[in-house]
């Protein structure tokens, strides 16, 4: 079975759309590293809505995404409460 296959599926159809639907409701997401393909896509997904948009986790050396610039901020794993401290700014 491949994606087209699987997406042929009712219960993965309503999974894919409660898994949007939370997209759509949140005002940023957050992209945690290491991470699949899927949470890249959701991440771009909620970026192009104009979500804001943070990474956080490994950023491995040899491992660079300059696609990463789509983001509103970067924080490494030893970053947590730097990065809680960004969420809690207020936004304009």
């Amino acid at each position: 079975m491949d994606a087209i296959d699987l997406l042929s599926f009712s219960r993965v159809q309503e999974a894919f759309k409660e898994d949007k639907k939370w997209l759509d409701w949140c005002d940023t997401c957050t992209l945690v590293l290491p991470s699949g393909k899927s949470a890249h896509l959701e991440a771009g997904y909620a970026k192009g809505s104009g979500k804001e948009l943070i990474i956080f986790g490994l950023f491995l050396k040899g491992e660079r995404d300059v696609m990463y610039g789509f983001a509103d901020n970067l924080f490494r794993n030893c970053e947590i409460a730097e990065m809680f401290q960004w969420l809690k700014r207020p936004v304009q």
